[in-house]
């Protein structure tokens, strides 16, 4: 198989994107994936594929974004739920008094049963 743009040129691959025959000059590699010139001038978010999950790139920040935080004494990003932080061992919720539901630090009513936090 010839190159696209090199008709002299054997392809080493083809472009991940588009699937066009490339030789070693008109090859651009990112992130282990062959490009040509043009596909890999699109920029990064065209890299990634499938196989890694994003398929909407956007929810997939945003989940992450609602689904962690930072513990207030190491600073290391953690899961919402956490009681303890895995890292320093801080605790990041604390015991309701009433129904033993698990209540963020800064609340000042259980959502569960209504007490206040004492």
């Amino acid at each position: 198989m010839k190159c696209y743009l090199h008709s002299e040129s054997e392809a080493v691959g083809l472009c991940v994107s588009c699937g066009k025959a490339l030789c070693q000059k008109c090859q651009k590699l990112a992130y282990g994936k062959l490009f040509c010139q043009s596909c890999f001038e699109e920029g990064p978010f065209n890299w990634f594929d499938i196989r890694f999950g994003f398929k909407d790139f956007s929810r997939a920040v945003r989940d992450f974004m609602f689904l962690t935080s930072r513990c207030p004494k190491c600073g290391r990003s953690i899961r919402k739920e956490f009681r303890l932080c895995p890292y320093c061992g801080a605790s990041l919720k604390v015991e309701c008094s009433d129904c033993s539901q698990p209540l963020d630090p800064d609340w000042r009513v259980c959502p569960y049963c209504g007490s206040k936090k004492s």
